[in-house]
């Protein structure tokens, strides 16, 4: 599996969730375009939260330095944590076969990875 840090493989989708006084939380959502079908080599698409915040911020701030920020996954309908999510989920199986594990790939640091045709969510707090 080959990483590629370049965001031209992903999209990225920004929304505003809501504001409580000087904080505001966005809805970030990556999106790998590789299609793991055609495509023999699968490229894992890396993206750094913390230039894309910065590169939000300051979009809308452009004298003002990024402020603190924290994030958390969420799942695709974004009324769950990916924890919640994952912990409700049945495992279908056949008679003769087992489960397919659900596999993460691990984020170091601000990089997240995202698989070929995957989609994360995470809700950011500025």
């Amino acid at each position: 599996m080959q990483f590629n840090s370049l965001i031209d493989l992903s999209k990225v989708v920004v929304l505003p969730l809501r504001k409580d006084g000087e904080k505001t939380t966005l809805l970030v959502r990556l999106e790998n375009l590789e299609n793991a079908f055609d495509d023999k080599k699968l490229i894992t698409t890396e993206i750094s939260m913390d230039w894309l915040v910065q590169k939000i911020y300051s979009r809308a701030n452009p004298k003002a330095e990024a402020p603190d920020w924290s994030m958390f996954e969420v799942a695709l309908g974004n009324n769950q944590s990916v924890e919640q999510a994952q912990s409700k989920r049945r495992a279908w199986k056949g008679e003769d076969e087992s489960p397919a594990p659900v596999t993460r790939l691990v984020d170091h640091d601000s990089f997240i990875a995202v698989r070929p045709m995957e989609i994360r969510q995470f809700q950011v707090t500025i």
